[in-house]
């Protein structure tokens, strides 16, 4: 490892601790002019378009699987084609709408006889229901005999009457949620909608929310107040807002975990003592290293510290080698001059160093010291802008090491806002560096952890108090009228507009969560993985009234979406204690990968007592929300864990 005076100065891990965003489903590979939607040549919300919807236009374009098509009213509409192997160029035809995302739209071309023999069912029930034949009407129709349901005067009646009382739903969604006795809103169809297209994450919105607010914050700092007493109620109320929010009950209790005692081999051993003892090593050091009592912090400021005396000796012997070089022999001896100054700083480069280092940049970001989100030179210029406040040296010592923690230097920064002078304070909220380190302590607070998860009643509070939260960051973002406006007045809109509707979106997602649980058992788990922000779902399918009789065997699919294996379905059946797990993805290096450590699987399992069989296979077939969890007859029952990670 090479152990630069960067790493050694910055005294912190790598990585840093703040969840990443949530990975995304990764787009597929697309011609230039797939996945768009377009009249004449203005850009439509792919929104426009939903999964069910049924579109009628001329084929414009048509290579392979890509096509475009161009809709009676003139809008083109380009994605991937499926069962469309007898269109041609010039043909007009009717399709389906399978998928409709940013990333994806999908359509199916409806075979001509199937089509022929609908749209006389559809013109003879309008007939019967005395309806003119207007599109929507047809639609309707059309979606009622896609769901199986009566196409007589009464039921078409009903539906046109709520398609009239809903314009802003979609027809196939309006049907749907009908049928499923779902409570039509404009807020539950975003949320339906949201749902099938897999848009739902609550870990999205919890990430953006954080970004949002601490934009807000700076920008509030940035346009400054008149009156000192105005800034700091909007400064201590939004930091408080941010601050007084973690869903860990054990958030201070996790940053003082002990510091760890060094286990090495007596071969690690001799390796790190020959290191260090080229740089004066104290005997008490040395002698806790040979006896196992070493701790891990202290080893690593004498690391550090013996670093930046090779660096100095380095950079001596290197001025000291030029200084001396005449004009004739310079070039000659410059190559030598380099490799002598790297001799002591080259030392480091070693395995021991490296698996220090390593476990060091752990305990930082277990223990959620500074050190884990900011690197030196952001941290030097957050201890230039602190000093100026009413604060401990401590804390400014903290600061700079990169040792205290962070949520105790956030909170100690919220306590003295109020005392402070206001230009100074304003640059502090102002800058940069205390902007990421709010953001990444906000979005830190709000995911679970797995203990909060494993822990008995640990996620039904957790949804407590988001709820509560919520409901604080909405009385903070809607006072019109009020203290916020006027503080805002001058701020930038699109921050507070945007996390505003965040709130609002974050509300609605888990309303339509209770309504989904009348079906089955489902929730959301917002979890932080390692300092990655992970979208997880848990879906139980088996209905509410049925779970008594649920016995073994237990059937689960777990579907993760990851940044370098790609989507992958892990189909697992439990019977007594014999485990069956398939894994099938679509990424063949992924494959392989899975393929050769499987092993490793199957011997954990064989240790807790379970025999367990692995297979792996190409992902076929996609898992449907409502004919597999939400409706009356599937095919089997399941239980659903759904995750989205960030790997």
């Amino acid at each position: 490892m090479n152990l630069t005076s960067s790493n050694i100065n910055r005294n912190a891990p790598r990585t840093p601790n703040a969840p990443a965003r949530p990975q995304q489903h990764a787009a597929r590979p697309q011609v230039q002019q797939a996945n768009t939607l377009s009249n004449y040549g203005t850009t439509i919300r792919v929104r426009s378009l939903y999964p069910g919807q049924i579109l009628r236009g001329e084929v414009s374009d048509l290579r392979n699987t890509e096509i475009v098509v161009t809709l009676e009213n003139n809008t083109i509409v380009a994605g991937k084609l499926v069962n469309g192997s007898w269109l041609a160029i010039g043909e007009t035809a009717a399709f389906k709408v399978n998928a409709a995302t940013q990333e994806n739209i999908v359509l199916e071309a409806l075979p001509r006889a199937d089509m022929s023999l609908a749209n006389s069912t559809i013109q003879k029930a309008l007939d019967e229901a005395g309806l003119p034949k207007t599109e929507r009407n047809q639609q309707i129709v059309f979606e009622l005999m896609n769901n199986q349901l009566p196409i007589n005067k009464q039921s078409i009646h009903q539906m046109l009457q709520l398609s009239l009382q809903n314009k802003e739903i979609s027809v196939p969604t309006l049907v749907l949620m009908n049928k499923l006795e779902i409570p039509i809103t404009k807020e539950n169809a975003t949320q339906f909608e949201a749902f099938q297209q897999n848009q739902h994450s609550i870990a999205d919105k919890l990430y953006d929310l954080g970004t949002q607010l601490s934009s807000l914050l700076k920008d509030m700092a940035t346009t400054g107040y008149a009156d000192h007493q105005d800034f700091q109620a909007a400064s201590s109320k939004l930091l408080t807002t941010m601050l007084d929010n973690s869903m860990n009950t054990n958030s201070f209790q996790k940053n003082v975990l002990p510091d760890t005692i060094l286990t090495l081999s007596e071969e690690q051993k001799e390796e790190l003592i020959s290191i260090l003892d080229n740089f004066e090593l104290e005997p008490e050091l040395k002698d806790a290293i040979l006896g196992n009592q070493a701790s891990l912090r202290s080893t690593m400021h004498t690391i550090y510290s013996a670093y930046e005396k090779a660096q100095a000796l380095d950079e001596a012997t290197a001025t000291e080698a030029f200084n001396g070089m005449s004009n004739e022999n310079a070039t000659e001896n410059n190559t030598a001059s380099k490799d002598d100054t790297m001799l002591r700083t080259s030392i480091f480069d070693s395995p021991i160093i490296e698996t220090l280092e390593n476990q060091f940049a752990t305990l930082q970001c277990a223990n959620n010291e500074l050190g884990a989100k900011l690197p030196l030179p952001a941290r030097m210029e957050l201890y230039n802008l602190v000093k100026e406040l009413p604060v401990a040296d401590t804390i400014k010592d903290g600061i700079k090491s990169g040792e205290i923690n962070t949520t105790e230097l956030l909170r100690t920064i919220k306590n003295v806002i109020g005392f402070s002078n206001q230009e100074d304070a304003a640059k502090l909220l102002s800058s940069e560096p205390f902007t990421e380190l709010l953001r990444t302590e906000f979005i830190d607070s709000l995911f679970l952890t797995p203990p909060q998860i494993f822990k008995q009643g640990g996620v039904n509070e957790y949804y407590q108090k988001l709820s509560k939260h919520i409901d604080d960051w909405e009385e903070l973002l809607s006072q019109p009228a009020a203290r916020l406006a006027a503080q805002l007045a001058g701020a930038d809109a699109a921050n507070h507009s945007l996390a505003k509707e965040n709130v609002s979106n974050l509300k609605d997602n888990l309303d339509f969560m209770k309504i989904l649980n009348q079906f089955f058992s489902y929730v959301q788990l917002p979890v932080n993985l390692k300092g990655k922000a992970t979208h997880t779902d848990l879906y139980v399918y088996t209905k509410k009234k049925n779970l008594a009789k649920q016995q073994n065997p237990i059937h689960v699919l777990l579907r993760l979406d990851m940044e370098h294996l790609g989507a992958m379905d892990i189909d697992v059946k439990l019977n007594n204690k014999t485990v069956t797990a398939k894994f099938a993805m679509n990424n063949e290096k992924a494959m392989k990968l899975i393929d050769v450590n499987k092993d490793l699987l199957e011997q954990a399992l064989l240790e807790k007592g379970y025999l367990c069989n692995t297979t792996v296979e190409k992902l076929e077939k996609e898992v449907d929300l409502v004919k597999d969890f939400i409706e009356d007859t599937p095919s089997v029952g399941i239980s659903r864990y759904s995750f989205d990670l960030r790997a």
